[in-house]
């Protein structure tokens, strides 16, 4: 495992690292490590659980079922353009 040093850290972030690390109760080091894993390592996806509620400022003022019936309405307008591209679809494959 390799270690890392930081010379001439200002005041002001270190301090920001040091309140952290005591929040989620880890040492200085921990957190920096904790950090840097975080920042490097691709995103995990979310999970629904963390998703819950995402977006609904969006949704305010909209009633959910309404734009739903209207969505289902426009496309019910263009369905013969999605059964035409189906068909082509279809006789492309073969």
């Amino acid at each position: 495992m390799a270690t890392l040093i930081v010379k001439n850290l200002p005041d002001s972030p270190y301090r920001k690292l040091k309140a952290r690390a005591k929040r989620e109760r880890r040492s200085v080091a921990q957190e920096v490590k904790v950090l840097l894993t975080e920042a490097l390592d691709p995103t995990s996806p979310l999970s629904v659980l963390q998703l819950q509620g995402l977006g609904k400022e969006i949704w305010r003022d909209i009633d959910a079922e309404a734009h739903v019936a209207q969505e289902r309405e426009l496309l019910g307008a263009h369905d013969h353009i999605f059964r035409a591209a189906s068909i082509l679809l279809a006789h492309d494959s073969e």
